[in-house]
């Protein structure tokens, strides 16, 4: 729920279909799946994404409500830029916020493995969740050759395995097999890059 002023209240559902006989317990594990992808989509728009989902309530066939616990959200409000000429507005980018986001949703819900690699990208940005990030990338959308190929990611694999490069608390691995990588990646910059191209990825119509 989220407060309005005084008097102005306006509630927010996730609508889950075709689990009308689950238990409550399992709709709300269900919802919060579901409610990643949203998370995910604020995260790449410059908000925190702390959007919360608590248990559910159920719409009965006569429109009462059985009400196990409420939803809930807060979102971080950041500025938009809106351009008129002679009173007619020529340029919102909070709207053109809107449509991409829709786009990139719908494109990423036509596919699992896109829809899932949008989740990660609202995930704590860490050497694990880049690493997750970078399989699926280069399982299907370019091999890890082809990866290797910008500076940004030069070394990043190997930096991601190496428990000595990057401390085994933040390693995928915890014995290290190989020598060190000659340079050890930047995670934030290797992380840019690989948002840049999963939403490249993502935007791709097959």
């Amino acid at each position: 729920m989220q407060y309005l002023g005084i008097s102005n209240l306006i509630e927010y559902f996730i609508h889950v279909v075709n689990y009308e006989n689950e238990e409550a317990t399992k709709i709300l594990e269900i919802a919060e799946k579901e409610l990643r992808i949203y998370i995910a989509l604020l995260r790449l728009n410059g908000y925190e994404g702390n959007l919360k989902v608590d248990f559910p309530c159920k719409i009965n066939e006569d429109g009462t409500r059985t009400i196990y616990a409420f939803f809930e959200d807060k979102i971080n409000v950041t500025d938009t830029v809106e351009v008129s000429i002679n009173g007619e507005e020529v340029y919102s980018s909070y709207q053109g916020n809107i449509e991409n986001n829709k786009e990139l949703l719908a494109k990423a819900l036509t596919n699992e493995s896109k829809k899932e690699l949008l989740i990660l990208l609202g995930y704590e940005q860490n050497w694990i969740n880049a690493y997750k990030i970078y399989e699926i990338l280069k399982t299907n959308f370019q091999g890890e050759a082809e990866l290797k190929k910008y500076g940004e990611l030069k070394y990043f694999a190997h930096s991601a395995n190496s428990p000595e490069a990057i401390g085994i608390d933040n390693a995928r691995h915890a014995v290290q097999s190989n020598q060190n990588p000659k340079i050890i990646a930047n995670l934030g910059v290797s992380y840019n890059k690989l948002i840049e191209l999963s939403l490249e990825y993502i935007n791709q119509n097959a």
